[in-house]
């Protein structure tokens, strides 16, 4: 599994709060530092694998939290894929 899919936050207290739900899920994922080239409020983003996705979303959306931006890495850069806004 590849964790290839990013998502974004426009908050920090969102980030850290899906963290919390992907580990309390057991969903592997990747928090990291929100990429150059993607520009969001929030400097933490998380990577998980794509084919989890949609559960994901669905998983964060029952707790309050907003993914901003959902990119998918192309081999050569993140690429925009969806966006709540």
């Amino acid at each position: 599994m590849e964790l290839n899919m990013l998502m974004t936050f426009d908050s920090t207290h969102h980030a850290l709060r899906a963290e919390q739900i992907l580990k309390e899920n057991q969903h592997r994922h990747l928090l990291i530092p929100t990429p150059r080239e993607i520009t969001a409020s929030c400097g933490l983003a998380i990577r998980v694998d794509p084919t989890n996705g949609a559960a994901i979303r669905q998983q964060l959306e029952q707790h309050g939290v907003e993914v901003s931006g959902l990119y998918q890495w192309s081999g050569m850069a993140w690429e925009r894929r969806q966006t709540n806004h």
